[in-house]
């Protein structure tokens, strides 16, 4: 059995190493993680790649030998141990919360996993596609188009997980680095741009410590007891100890840049600061939906709310559970006297019912909620029946945050029903795939994990800001803060005739419920991410979460205050607003980072980027200059010089010889020269190409 096993860790060596760096990959992440570390991991998973690109080409011509594990596949385990490790709590919420059985949450979770491993795979397919077209050309690879095309590959697959199927970008690479020197180039160019920064990091320290490692073998190649008449001329070829400097360079460059810009001012405060409250009320989700028990966190949510008054009172997402106008009249008439006595602001999450139209049959509803109201018609004549329906209108739920003060909310027993004032609202708009829609085409799959859910409506992409004395709040939903382009639109504000911006949001304000998630990392992945919208957007972030993290983030990206998760609490802080625009806000978001990525892809696949070794002349010590591959006849000697075998002599002759001609490298020589070629026999006749290893050559 250990034998056995042996052998297979052996045959399987590269596959279960690029899924072991996944998984690693996946704790480089919040709440354990490192860019430092981070980068270690992708530099294994980048000298891997190459290795399986090297082999592709030792491996031509020579269909006996063992197949290398392909890019794809590489690529694919490393994506299924980084998202399987890193987003397991998707998993908790399904079975958990869910109410899904335990077999097919699991099995749902490992199809997610594998799904978004697709991506990683691709970049690697994509890389190593480019740089075998070199290779089965020149028989030669290129450090620089290795490292370019590495880079550009693996940032276009992460682009590319951010966009499709309406994109789900966690656990992009940029997020590991948000406290590292990488961090000053979120402001350029958002995540994808630290995501290429150390991706192109990674390959340096990759193809450098491959050639130091290809220095040392060599060196061990040609020991002592080898001939100095038949040692290669060192300037036959390059150094791979000196060709590894320019890599080290190019890494420690990229570093150097990132740390120079983290400490450039990119935005400035403006205006007078107002306090803040954030209330973190810790309602377990199996509460939130049940009648008697929703109620009664209604009421520790106002019970909070009367104890922590300040300018603006920020609750998590769907505190209220039904629409404020089914809320009991108590409670709002509570709220009315709290808003009239403090002139505070209260944001509350909440569903919200609008009217959208849409051809629908007779009696229809997208509503699930408590409160809801309801169209419905007789469907007209039976001549009319085979004709399409007339747009209707319909009452469907938007998950929403409502704003209440003293002028918006009057009193509930004297207002006038017919002339409420209007109150701001901000609906959301990036909706959860199978979470708060269903795609097209996956009913079946809802039908199948029995997943309860409500299709709800999306919030226009255009919304205004909360004015709050000289500050503007820009709102945003859950997991919509992943999405650092989507918020471009409140931080830049309008353009004016002078070609400038203004009337931006000055602070930015998550309300999140990650209660689905229970205790997972899902809670500090969340708080990561809001922290890169603040290096991107230059602009300080407050969340308000049910269980956690609710935090108050600087415009630098750091985390000032926070309540520990799943604690019940109010955070209150003094906030100052900040406006200027970073470039990543002023170029548009990832399109730069799009095109750099495909130029670098573009550059890496010029035929002149690098040209093949250098072939020999007598210049550099040798009898001529080869130009064929060489086969060395042997003859057997009687008193071999130095004392070495003559089958040995042979074996490092040929090696040399090879290594001398222009159509093998280095590298694949000594594996060319055992499969190649054999001694000649006693009557001096060339012997035949073989595929055993020479006497007594190790």
């Amino acid at each position: 059995m250990p034998r056995f096993l042996g052998r297979f860790l052996q045959n399987h060596r590269a596959t279960l190493t690029a899924l072991a760096l996944g998984i690693a990959h996946a704790f480089t992440f919040a709440p354990w993680g490192s860019d430092w570390l981070e980068l270690l991991v992708l530099t294994g998973f980048a000298g891997l790649l190459l290795s399986a690109i090297e082999q592709h080409a030792q491996r031509h011509g020579h269909a006996h030998r063992r197949p290398p594990p392909g890019p794809f596949r590489l690529g694919l385990l490393f994506g299924i141990g980084w998202f399987t490790a890193g987003i397991g709590w998707v998993y908790v919420s399904m079975h958990h919360y869910g109410g899904v059985a335990a077999p097919l949450a699991a099995l749902a979770t490992l199809l997610f996993a594998t799904y978004l491993a697709l991506y990683p795979a691709l970049g690697a397919w994509l890389c190593s596609r480019l740089c075998r077209r070199q290779l089965d050309a020149t028989r030669h690879l290129s450090a620089w188009r290795f490292i370019l095309t590495f880079g550009g590959a693996m940032t276009l697959a992460e682009l590319a997980r951010g966009w499709v199927l309406t994109g789900f970008p966690w656990l992009s690479i940029g997020y590991a680095h948000v406290e590292g020197a990488l961090a000053g180039l979120a402001p350029i160019g958002g995540v994808y741009l630290i995501t290429l920064g150390a991706a192109l990091t990674a390959a340096s320290l990759a193809v450098a410590a491959h050639r130091l490692l290809a220095h040392l073998r060599h060196a061990r190649r040609n020991s002592l007891d080898t001939p100095d008449n038949l040692r290669p001329q060192r300037n036959l070829r390059t150094s791979r100890a000196a060709s590894a400097l320019p890599c080290l360079l190019a890494a420690l460059g990229v570093m150097v840049l990132g740390g120079a810009l983290r400490t450039k001012q990119w935005s400035h405060p403006t205006g007078k600061s107002i306090s803040v409250s954030l209330l973190q009320g810790n309602v377990p989700q199996q509460m939130k939906f049940d009648p008697g028990p929703a109620a009664l966190a209604r009421e520790q949510y106002l019970d909070m709310i009367e104890a922590n008054p300040a300018d603006l009172v920020l609750l998590p997402e769907t505190a209220w559970t039904t629409r404020w106008e089914a809320t009991e009249p108590a409670l709002q008439r509570r709220l009315h006297r709290f808003l009239t006595s403090t002139h505070s602001t209260v944001a509350l999450g909440l569903p919200r019912f609008v009217q959208v139209h849409e051809n629908t049959r007779p009696g229809a509803t997208a509503s699930r909620f408590t409160g809801a109201p309801t169209d419905t018609h007789d469907g007209g004549s039976s001549e009319a029946a085979s004709e399409a329906p007339p747009p209707l209108p319909v009452w469907q739920v938007s998950n929403s945050v409502e704003v209440f003060t003293a002028d918006t909310l009057p009193d509930p027993l004297t207002a006038d029903t017919q002339h409420t004032p209007v109150r701001y609202h901000y609906d959301k708009r990036h909706l959860v795939p199978f979470g708060e829609f269903i795609p097209e085409g996956f009913h079946w799959f809802m039908t199948l994990m029995s997943i309860p859910l409500g299709d709800q409506a999306r919030g226009p992409a255009q919304q205004p800001l909360l004015p709050i004395r000289s500050q503007r709040i820009g709102f945003n939903i859950c997991y919509e803060d992943i999405f650092g382009e989507e918020l471009l639109s409140q931080v830049k504000g309008t353009r004016n005739g002078k070609g400038t911006y203004t009337g931006g949001a000055t602070i930015l304000a998550n309300l999140t419920n990650l209660g689905w998630f229970g205790n997972s990392h899902a809670l500090p992945q969340h708080l990561q991410i809001a922290r890169m919208r603040a290096l991107e957007t230059a602009r300080p972030i407050i969340r308000a979460t049910n269980t956690g993290m609710t935090a108050v983030i600087s415009a630098h990206g750091i985390v000032q205050i926070r309540l520990r998760p799943h604690e019940t609490g109010a955070l209150k802080a003094t906030l100052q607003g900040h406006t200027g625009l970073t470039p990543y806000v002023r170029l548009g978001g990832n399109a730069p980072v799009l095109g750099l990525s495909l130029a670098l892809l573009a550059i890496g696949t010029l035929p002149g980027l690098a040209s093949p070794p250098r072939r020999p002349t007598e210049k550099d010590g040798t009898a001529e200059a080869l130009s064929e591959p060489v086969a060395i006849t042997c003859r057997p000697t009687a008193e071999p010089p130095s004392g070495i075998p003559p089958q040995r002599q042979c074996c490092i002759a040929t090696k040399h010889a090879i290594m001398a001609s222009r159509h093998f490298q280095p590298e694949e020589t000594h594996v060319q020269s055992h499969a190649a070629f054999r001694p000649a026999g006693p009557s001096g006749r060339q012997g035949q190409p073989h595929h055993r290893r020479c006497p007594g050559h190790r």
